[in-house]
């Protein structure tokens, strides 16, 4: 279970990315990890942007890292290209 140990042992600024069915995550460990700055994230997201994909609908901009091979949405942000 993701609970406070298992956050705390994770990289400073890590984000987490539930795609299970299960209940895996303490949500209250999950929120003092992300006040503190422990996650940088949390992104429960994954099956919108599954569906959004398959149903050929546009992926909501705080989900995009790279479209069209350019860095975008939240990605243009977060990321360097390293120029």
């Amino acid at each position: 279970m993701f609970g406070d140990e298992l956050i705390g042992s994770m990289k400073r600024g890590a984000y987490l990315i539930s795609t299970a069915r299960a209940e895996i995550t303490d949500r209250d460990a999950v929120v003092r990890a992300l006040e503190s700055g422990r996650l940088a994230g949390y992104a429960a997201g994954p099956r919108e942007i599954l569906e959004a994909w398959l149903d050929g609908a546009p992926v909501r901009e705080e989900y995009l890292i790279v479209e069209g091979g350019a860095l975008a949405g939240t990605g243009a942000h977060s990321y360097s290209t390293g120029k």
